[in-house]
């Protein structure tokens, strides 16, 4: 074959490979929650009416979730969820496990994005490599006695996982502010920078916060 059909299957693979693996990615975990989600509680309707369904776990899990859901937005479900919590918390390694699960879900839910206050890019891992990261809040309590009292904590996640990374103190003049969007950032991030947030992200460096 000529070196100009070899240049063109080889693109065709690389397209089809782009398209083919977000989508076998995306399938696979589909797939497996569900058969997760359908052992967990397929085993109860199993012993309720004598025979394992298919999909039934998945369903009932499903179910239980809105009805969670449906009780914690009125004020009588807040008031038990947050007794329940109050009781997680009194249980020395549970409250650890559960306070950190509960706070990382927190930040990435959509509607608390706005716990990341801004879109930073630091020097990390090492002087001349830049990382994007997330401002966080003013660093407080032993950190702010034992450095710069203006120094700030930012959020560095790994891409293409975000729910993961690294949490850095830093002074604020070592930062370069972006003016993009937390949305627009993770996006990036997520694509391990494929997708690109545009021409609207200019950096505005040693600005303050």
């Amino acid at each position: 074959m000529s070196s100009r059909t070899n240049r063109s299957i080889r693109n065709y693979l690389i397209t089809g490979a782009l398209i083919l693996t977000p989508l076998a990615v995306t399938v696979y975990i589909l797939l497996s929650g569900f058969t997760f989600l359908d052992n967990f509680l397929g085993g109860v309707v199993a012993r309720l009416v004598g025979r394992h369904i298919p999909g039934a776990g998945a369903v009932l899990t499903i179910a239980l979730t809105i009805v969670v859901g449906m009780i914690a937005t009125n004020v009588v479900g807040r008031r038990l969820i947050a007794f329940g919590e109050a009781l997680l918390k009194k249980i020395p390694v549970v409250s650890a496990v559960y306070s950190s699960v509960k706070q990382l879900f927190d930040a990435f839910a959509a509607q608390n994005r706005s716990g990341f206050k801004r879109v930073v890019l630091a020097e990390f891992p090492r002087k001349g490599l830049w990382s994007v990261g997330f401002l966080t809040s003013q660093s407080s309590g032993f950190v702010h006695e034992r450095i710069d009292p203006e120094s700030v904590t930012i959020f560095i996640p790994t891409a293409p996982n975000p729910t993961t990374g690294f949490m850095l103190i830093v002074p604020p003049d070592d930062l370069i502010y972006l003016d993009i969007s937390v949305e627009a950032a993770f996006k990036a991030i997520i694509s391990g920078g494929i997708v690109n947030p545009g021409n609207g992200g200019e950096a505005n460096a040693r600005k303050s916060v």
